[in-house]
C-alpha cells in the first residue's frame, strides 16, 4: 500500500468505494497510527453508500475509554 504524508503530518491513503448505482467514488481516508484493521468512516458516508447495519462493536479510545460504535458491512477497494 502506497500513500503519502499530509501538510497536517498525517498519513494518507486513496480507497475507492462502490456506489449503490454502480461507479466508484475515490476518497482520502487518514490512517490512525493506532490502526487495528478496521476502518471508521463519518455517517453520512455509511448512509450514502448504503453499508449494512451489523451490530455494534467495543473500541478503545486514546485515553484507555471503551465506547460502543455501530458497525457496518460494506465494499472498500484498498491494498
Amino acid at each position: 500500500m502506497t500513500g503519502k504524508v499530509s501538510d497536517e503530518l498525517e498519513a494518507v491513503v486513496r480507497l475507492e468505494i462502490p456506489a449503490p448505482d454502480g461507479t466508484i467514488r475515490a476518497l482520502e481516508a487518514v490512517v490512525d497510527t493506532g490502526f487495528n484493521g478496521y476502518l471508521t468512516l463519518p455517517r453520512a458516508l455509511i448512509d450514502e453508500f448504503r453499508f449494512e447495519a451489523a451490530g455494534q462493536t467495543l473500541a478503545t479510545l486514546g485515553d484507555g475509554t471503551e465506547i460502543r460504535l455501530p458497525r457496518h458491512f460494506g465494499t472498500i477497494l484498498w491494498l
